[in-house]
């Protein structure tokens, strides 16, 4: 039946994208995981990672990202956050 179909889509999708959360820095994969799996607003998640909204959004903007060019391009693109994290870091000193 359709219905199970669409139902074995979604669970397959999702074991298929859980691979690529797996590989995401533990402060991005903690954020998708509450929003993709538990269905969480940025409000909640951001209450539950006692960080602001527009944190929580800045970390899903990275996590897809990251997401992204690991499907698609199949590049280091965890190695690529680090190294933009550095920056960010090194930025923030600087100020």
């Amino acid at each position: 039946d359709v219905k199970s179909l669409e139902n074995y889509k979604v669970q397959d999708t999702k074991i298929m994208l859980k691979k690529y959360i797996d590989q995401l820095p533990f402060t991005l994969k903690h954020v998708i995981e509450l929003s993709f799996f538990q269905g969480l607003t940025k409000t909640e998640i951001a209450k539950i990672c006692n960080i602001r909204t527009s944190s929580v959004s800045r970390r899903l903007n990275k996590a897809y990202k990251i997401m992204h060019n690991l499907i698609v391009n199949k590049k280091d693109a965890v190695s690529e956050y680090y190294d933009d994290l550095e920056d960010e870091i090194v930025d923030e000193t600087e100020e």
